[in-house]
């Protein structure tokens, strides 16, 4: 999907996974900053572009356990100062 311009150093699936129903999540570690913001302009490109399947995809960054109560009250603070008209997105 990317060409080769996003190198992936990790990836797995988060949930169980039964006959029934695979997980529906993964965790991808990519190698930069850089390449993430690279996968994301792609996944937005291709999204433009009609690309249905990737319509299905959400992308969100991952925390760990010690930082997750930070990062969603900042996530909330962001939300807050866009609903308000004081930035445009964060």
């Amino acid at each position: 999907m990317t060409a080769g311009s996003v190198a992936v150093l990790d990836a797995f699936t988060l949930g169980r996974w039964d006959a029934a129903s695979p997980p529906t999540a993964v965790l991808l570690t990519l190698v930069s900053r850089s390449q993430k913001n690279t996968f994301f302009k792609i996944l937005a490109r291709r999204a433009a572009k009609g690309d249905q399947e990737i319509r299905v995809i959400s992308c969100r960054d991952a925390f760990p356990k010690k930082h997750l109560q930070a990062a969603k009250n900042l996530a909330k603070r962001g939300n807050a100062l866009r609903t308000g008209g004081s930035v445009a997105s964060f």
